[in-house]
């Protein structure tokens, strides 16, 4: 079972034999925050539900969201229902825009996907409390479609809008979008905290390869994310002693690697399953405690 929470939650599991009786154990672990986007397809997620009123959740998210991102423009709501799409037109403006699909008592989960003139999918996510979707490139008309996977319920849609990101970014925007989502997911971070994503071009026979050194007592972290391609592969390698952590994810891939109590020099290798593969890199440090 894999079970994900974007607000952080209390859960209880509880278990029963199918016949007999006798000893269990349970096994648990924990991804990274922001890790879902990682995850196989093929695993399903369940999430943790926690609605509240449509405008206090609203009211919530905006204390923060604001002023990382600004004030948001109000594209509509709605009512959400099961085995059916409400769906709403947004104008987006140049540069990366964060729509948040906000839940309201009792709609949860809730699942939303946009959509451009042409019909080609931009973004999709779900949630408990909200859907947050991220969109970069230039100003297009798209539709937001929303639909309730769980029971039905009101929603509301903002969007905010980052108006001068890298032009590094905007050149591969669908990358930048995943970054984005991989880094803040519904949490509310700064945009900027991915302006220093750089271009790589990754081929399926071919390694992409790079080197850094992590200093002691931190730790160095590389998300990748894809423009088209499929299937990432990530690996760190430790020059001197050959030690490695490898990352693996559809769209996006991370790892990370410390440098203990003293400093590493690390090669980065990434390589892609189906290429060509252009994407954006992000390395940031963080303290070995983190």
């Amino acid at each position: 079972m894999v079970l994900c929470s974007r607000e952080g939650a209390n859960v209880t599991i509880a278990a029963r034999p199918r016949g007999g009786s006798g000893s269990a154990a349970f096994l648990l672990s924990r991804g990274p925050k922001g890790g879902a986007p990682e995850i196989s397809d093929a695993v399903r997620i369940d999430y943790v539900s926690s609605s509240l009123p449509v405008e206090k959740a609203r009211a919530e998210l905006a204390r923060d969201a604001d002023a990382a991102w600004g004030k948001p423009l109000d594209v509509g709501g709605g009512r959400a229902k099961t085995g059916s799409r409400t769906s709403r037109s947004a104008k987006l403006a140049r540069g990366c825009t964060r729509l948040d699909v906000i839940a309201g008592e009792p709609l949860g989960p809730v699942s939303a996907a946009v959509w451009d003139d042409a019909g080609v999918l931009v973004s999709e996510s779900d949630g408990a409390l909200r859907a947050t979707l991220y969109a970069c490139g230039g100003e297009r008309s798209v539709r937001v479609d929303v639909e309730s996977g769980g029971a039905p319920g009101p929603f509301v849609i903002d969007a905010r809008t980052w108006k001068d990101p890298p032009a590094e970014l905007l050149k591969r925007p669908r990358a930048a979008a995943r970054l984005l989502d991989r880094i803040a997911g519904t949490e509310v971070l700064p945009p900027s905290t991915v302006e220093s994503a750089r271009s790589v071009d990754l081929e399926a026979d071919r390694l992409g390869t790079s080197g850094f050194v992590v200093a002691a007592g931190s730790c160095a972290e590389a998300i990748v994310a894809l423009e088209s391609g499929a299937g990432l592969d990530l690996r760190m390698v430790d020059e001197a002693s050959g030690e490695d952590v490898t990352g693996r994810g559809r769209y996006v891939a991370s790892q990370r690697i410390c440098g203990g109590k003293t400093s590493r020099k690390v090669r980065l290798e990434l390589r892609v399953d189906e290429g060509p593969g252009p994407a954006l890199v992000l390395l940031r440090t963080q303290r070995d405690t983190d």
